[in-house]
């Protein structure tokens, strides 16, 4: 008897006993004929071959997609030139092992099938035929698979199946592995048995969100879940590589224009991070990766919207940001360039919408800035009803809408803004890029979901986010559309184009980004019908009907409100006058009430706000002084305070929302799709 999956089996001399050691897969459990354990005899009672008692390796069953049987990765585990031929008509197969958890499970009277699918999604067939012989190759008496298969197999257990892999007559179309299928010839062991009945189908796409995230661990097996998080890895990466790869190559030829000759040599994969082979042209901005505390002394924000707990007797607070810390790490001379950072942001907020999380993954940057600022953007406006004009860095007269006497082309968050838009720009040309298939595969299923959940209009709003919110208007379309991040030449074009933009307080930047003044979408917004009166922020509500205007005059998913009110904004944020020359150097002094605005920005994708940010006050007096008119303890941020009395760069930053910028990046109708394990005000587990 020859034992399959034998690299060489021959006969051995006579009279002696070779070990084969080519052949550490093979194995043989009972008496053989000759008396010898683990020596197969043939007809005339000689030994035929030594079988070493070791099991087939694992074969992933991702890697059946490139062979009909596993590639050798040592010279014991190489298949056999010449497989046992096991079907009639004559096409080959070899014996293998293959681990995975069971799925979609039909046993009739004398077969049974299932699906057998590792981690990543890749399935194959299992077909277990009923008999009566032992199976070969196995303990004596050891259970035959078929009544395994009976007794106590179960959908979503994890099972070991020792057979032929069998090319098929026609493709699977429920497995991935299309062209062949695995007979569970040789043994069928349960290496984990699930538990009956499950929590619910994985494919009942009426199960309820707040039951799949009881049962979170369960639900993450569905393909759609695994194409979501390998998006929500692929954007993260891209953000950190656009600061640290290469020691910062994309962040300093997309925001601050210093281009760099790539030697032949450093034509390198993404994720390579070689050292640069050139000196630092001038101008090089280098960012560092820092990581900041969570237990902090005092709000980062300041505000109700935080945390407590006891720390050793004393009172502390979860950060609601890293804001202070990154703001340290600029005034340590850390890098030229700036800081960044990607970790949790708490926030206590009693919101239960379908973008809120009390908890959830910050992008931070905070980065020096050059001083007041320059901006090369492209400016429309009105001021006092009359246009005017100034020269833009590459020559000529353009109209232009400040807000104030301080000029937007002089406001140092645009200079952040530069930064802030390359970056996500850069994140989504990579997502795209690389995740083309899981994105399409996502939105087929979300809209395959929705379409069940969603029967009419009037049901829409309540289902899909579990609150009394709208769900994301983006849900709505049937493929995955990309973003739209540039104004389109065509929108650009139009004869309306100029006088929207001066109306507006519109700009657009040199790579094409839409920026916008907060009194000027206020205006649009008045112009629409949508409100009735000057706000000092945005609902929801009118966030989503600004961004159908702004698409719809601009083209644009992805654009920038700045300029907000001093009242909506964080105490360390910059006015949009500068610093009061009462309390320093600084420029005009501040204006009063609702009319005071800030270098301030948020940053919209498809209707919804993904990111603020802002100049930062880098005066020590004066941010003493607005921390006091905002509430803030001066007593608990001194070591904050400190910070500014020995020299401050000026400088800004921003905040991204990692689990928001998914969510509207896919369409998924709730941020809860898109988090890992989410806490809001009414879940705090799993």
């Amino acid at each position: 008897m020859l034992v399959w999956l034998c690299q060489t089996a021959w006969r051995p001399r006579r009279n002696s006993l070779s070990l084969i050691a080519a052949c550490p897969i093979a194995r043989r459990f009972g008496s053989s004929t000759s008396g010898s354990p683990g020596v197969a005899s043939d007809a005339r009672g000689s030994p035929a071959v030594i079988v070493v008692p070791c099991p087939p390796p694992l074969v992933a069953i991702r890697d059946l997609t490139h062979h009909h049987a596993p590639p050798a990765t040592h010279p014991h585990h190489a298949l056999p030139p010449t497989p046992e031929r096991v079907d009639g008509a004559g096409a080959s197969s070899v014996c293998i092992r293959v681990r995975g958890r069971v799925e979609k499970l039909k046993v009739k009277s004398k077969v049974a099938f299932f699906l057998l699918k590792e981690p990543g999604g890749a399935t194959v067939q299992v077909v277990v035929l009923a008999t009566k012989a032992p199976p070969p190759l196995s303990h004596s008496g050891t259970t035959a698979p078929f009544d395994i298969v009976r007794s106590q197999l179960t959908n979503e257990s994890v099972v070991d199946v020792v057979g032929m892999l069998v090319p098929t007559a026609a493709p699977i179309r429920s497995a991935t592995i299309a062209s062949f299928e695995l007979h569970a010839t040789v043994s069928l062991t349960v290496v984990s048995a699930a538990q009956q009945p499950l929590p619910f189908p994985l494919d009942d796409r009426h199960t309820k969100l707040s039951t799949r995230l009881d049962h979170r661990s369960y639900d993450l097996r569905r393909a759609m879940n695994h194409s979501i998080f390998q998006i929500s890895s692929i954007i993260n990466g891209a953000f950190r590589d656009f600061f640290s790869l290469e020691r910062g190559r994309m962040v300093n030829e997309r925001a601050f224009g210093i281009a760099v000759p790539r030697a032949p040599q450093q034509q390198l994969p993404l994720n390579d991070d070689p050292p640069l082979a050139f000196p630092p042209p001038p101008g090089w901005r280098t960012f560092v990766e820092i990581h900041t505390p969570k237990t902090i002394c005092s709000p980062s924000e300041g505000g109700s919207s935080v945390f407590k707990l006891d720390y050793f007797g004393q009172p502390a607070y979860l950060a609601q940001s890293p804001q202070l810390y990154k703001q340290m790490c600029v005034l340590g001379d850390l890098a030229t360039g700036g800081v960044f950072e990607i970790g949790p942001v708490f926030r206590a907020e009693n919101s239960n919408t379908h973008r809120h999380l009390t908890e959830f993954m910050g992008l931070d940057v905070e980065m020096l800035i050059d001083g007041e600022g320059s901006s090369a953007t492209t400016t429309a406006g009105v001021v006092g009803g009359e246009k005017t004009t100034i020269s833009n860095k590459d020559g000529g007269a353009l109209p232009k809408l400040p807000m104030s006497s301080a000029s937007p082309s002089q406001l140092g968050h645009e200079e952040v803004l530069n930064v802030l838009e390359a970056a996500v720009r850069y994140v989504v040309e990579v997502t795209e890029a690389q995740c083309r298939d899981a994105l399409r595969d996502v939105r087929q299923e979300l809209e395959l979901t929705f379409a069940l959940e969603q029967p009419s209009a009037a049901t829409a709003q309540s289902v899909a986010t579990n609150s009394d919110e709208p769900p994301n208007d983006s849900s709505s379309s049937s493929a995955f559309v990309p973003l739209v991040c540039a104004v389109p030449a065509a929108f650009r074009a139009a004869p309306t184009f100029d006088e929207h933009a001066t109306r507006y307080g519109a700009r657009v930047t040199p790579r094409g980004h839409l920026r916008m003044t907060f009194d000027g979408a206020i205006r649009l917004l008045m112009d629409r019908g949508v409100l009735a009166a000057w706000v000092n922020d945005f609902s929801t509500d009118v966030e989503k009907k600004l961004g159908a205007m702004v698409k719809g005059l601009f083209g644009v998913d992805l654009y920038v409100v700045d300029q907000y009110p001093l009242s909506a904004r964080p105490f360390y944020t910059m006015p949009l006058e500068g610093i009061p020359t009462a309390t320093g150097t600084g420029l005009a002094a501040p204006l009063e009430g609702d009319r005071r605005r800030t270098r301030s920005f948020d940053m919209f994708l498809r209707g919804e706000e993904i990111c603020s940010g802002a100049q930062r006050i880098h005066d020590s007096a004066y941010l003493e002084q607005r921390a006091k008119e905002c509430g803030v303890s001066v007593a608990l941020i001194r070591g904050y305070l400190a910070a500014f009395r020995y020299g401050c760069w000026p400088h800004g930053g921003f905040g991204i929302g990692l689990e928001r910028l998914v969510m509207l990046f896919i369409g998924a109708p709730n941020v809860r799709y898109v988090t890992l394990f989410p806490r809001d005000p009414t879940r705090l587990s799993p």
